[in-house]
């Protein structure tokens, strides 16, 4: 069985803030987040700063070094830097120009163990250029 967990990027301040949010049975665990947004509440207080949060959840893969796979991450590949996404109740990983996609579970580098995290779209934006365009 999958472990479910999540991670959370504050667009605001620009941080990864947590890792680790689990399901507790049907309820989810998010009281960190809820903590976090007291913490750092702005003009709209804590409820107002959950629109500053984007939640990720763990896909249940690794990297070839073991790195927990989250959506949002960028993951060097021997044939192309794919991104891992979530559409249509599924995780899936998609090319950085968005012209081409695969089920997560079904994509063999992954599942083979020769892939590697380089980053995520939120820390890492320069990442998400287009190879076509690196090279010009």
């Amino acid at each position: 069985m999958r472990q479910i967990k999540f991670r959370a990027w504050d667009t605001k301040y620009k941080k990864m803030i947590f890792t680790g949010f689990h399901l507790l049975g049907e309820v989810m665990a998010f009281g960190e987040i809820e903590e976090y947004c007291m913490k750092t509440k702005g003009d709209n207080g804590s409820i107002g700063r959950w629109n500053d949060i984007e939640i990720m959840q763990y896909t249940g893969l690794k990297d070839k070094n073991g790195k927990e796979s989250y959506e949002g991450d960028i993951i060097h590949t021997p044939d192309d830097d794919l991104i891992v996404d979530f559409e249509d109740g599924q995780f899936i990983v998609k090319n950085r120009d968005d012209t081409w996609s695969c089920p997560l579970n079904v994509y063999s580098d992954i599942e083979n163990n020769l892939s590697e995290i380089i980053g995520n779209i939120y820390e890492n934006p320069e990442l998400l250029t287009p190879a076509k365009e690196i090279n010009t």
